[in-house]
């Protein structure tokens, strides 16, 4: 940015201060009063709704996104005019520019100053974008894509590290269900939760937010199907740029067969467990000193003088209903060897006392337990921390919930099933 753009940004800046400075006068007429507004129709200038996507455009040609696409995935015989960087790109700024479905292409097409700011004078429309998807016909294809978009994932780590390794990656896997509401498309089934659509896996590195890999798969697909063999191509497109590598998932990726070899390679893992009976009776037997109590960090927020009263605690008094209270937390560890292991790891256990109420008024005690894995070093990552690794989890679903409704990258346009992945 140049100086004189930098002082103009600092005068804007002052003047927005200025007028939303409150005076504390007082208002003899609403705020939002009739003002003439005149429109003209400009001859020689445009102007987009989306300004930056020639920026977005110009870092894509300095990361030389399109011969990357070009040169790797062969999907077209003959270029009448398009290129595949130029479908994948169009339908890519088509979401960055608010397009949450293809048909949205068709607003991009008559945006002149759109069209400019990407140097193009026309753009595929929606009926040949839909084509270009329904040339993807095979699993190899699809693994192409993964392969370019991880190969342009390396050259942004490489750039923002300055070309150091970083120093580690956060590795998380999870599921996530797509509904559809289509009778046609291909391989849709009906999931676990009784709707009918796709069961989708997503592998996020975490520390720089990137998706590695997105994995459509039949909705009765169990949620580890195939998870040890994308984990371990993600672990190769991450062990060049990072120092180590920690996964991290809930107990339906808890895959036994794969913990010593991923504990062989160096990679860090720590996984959810479920509540097994010999688990539960080794949590049983640790004495009470070597259990340590969990803390829970209360949110830094103004408490008001004049607290609103509780609506449901006062529903669930009036009703009579059991309601559980957790009352205490307490964490410890054990080392376990799984099924199809032959080394011993961390076992991460929690021990909930709950309290169970009954229309307000107390029943009894009892404990829960919850479990983890992980062959973490012990000297560096205490019990509590890696308590606190396993119950981060929460924002990878976040970010998976940003894939499904924020760019809409969960949306299956077509009724092809590798069409829809792409």
């Amino acid at each position: 940015m140049t100086a004189k753009f930098k002082k103009r940004l600092e005068q804007r800046k002052k003047k927005i201060a200025e007028r939303l400075k409150n005076d504390g006068a007082i208002g003899y007429k609403p705020v939002m009063d009739s003002y003439h507004i005149r429109y003209e129709l400009l001859e020689k200038v445009d102007a987009t709704s989306c300004g930056g996507i020639g920026v977005i455009h110009k870092m894509n040609q300095m990361l030389n996104l399109p011969e990357l696409i070009n040169e790797n995935l062969h999907l077209l015989s003959v270029n009448k005019p398009y290129f595949e960087s130029d479908h994948i790109l169009n339908m890519t700024y088509n979401i960055i520019a608010g397009g949450n479905c293809i048909e949205d292409l068709e607003l991009r097409r008559t945006d002149t100053a759109y069209m400019t700011a990407l140097g193009a004078t026309r753009i595929p429309d929606p009926t040949t974008a839909g084509d270009f998807l329904r040339r993807f016909q095979t699993a190899e294809q699809i693994e192409k894509l993964f392969e370019i978009n991880n190969e342009l994932n390396k050259r942004v780590w490489k750039v923002s590290a300055d070309g150091k390794k970083r120093k580690q990656a956060k590795l998380k896997i999870d599921g996530k269900i797509v509904k559809t509401i289509s009778e046609f498309k291909e391989k849709m089934d009906m999931s676990y939760k009784g709707t009918w659509g796709y069961s989708t896996l997503i592998l996020t590195e975490m520390t720089t937010g990137v998706h590695i890999f997105c994995i459509n798969r039949s909705g009765n697909t169990l949620s580890q199907s195939e998870a040890s063999y994308w984990i371990k191509k993600a672990i190769e497109v991450l062990k060049e740029y990072f120092e180590e590598i920690l996964v991290e998932g809930d107990s339906a990726y808890y895959l036994t067969e794969m913990l010593d070899e991923l504990d062989l390679e160096g990679v860090k893992f720590i996984f959810a467990v479920d509540q097994f009976e010999n688990l539960s009776k080794s949590a049983e037997n640790i004495d009470d000193i070597e259990w340590i109590k969990v803390e829970r960090i209360e949110p830094d927020t103004k408490k008001r003088e004049h607290k609103s009263p509780n609506v449901k605690e006062l529903k669930i008094i009036e009703r009579n209903y059991n309601h559980i209270v957790q009352r205490e937390e307490y964490a410890s560890e054990f080392y376990y060897t799984p099924t199809k292991c032959k080394n011993k790891y961390r076992i991460i256990v929690v021990r909930q006392l709950k309290e169970l109420l009954r229309g307000g008024l107390f029943n009894y005690y009892y404990y829960q337990y919850r479990f983890a894995i992980t062959n973490l070093n012990e000297s560096k990552t205490s019990t509590l921390e890696s308590l606190d690794l396993i119950r981060k989890r929460a924002n990878h679903e976040n970010k998976i919930e940003q894939l499904e409704s924020g760019v809409f990258a969960l949306n299956m346009p077509t009724k092809e099933f590798h069409a829809n992945q792409a």
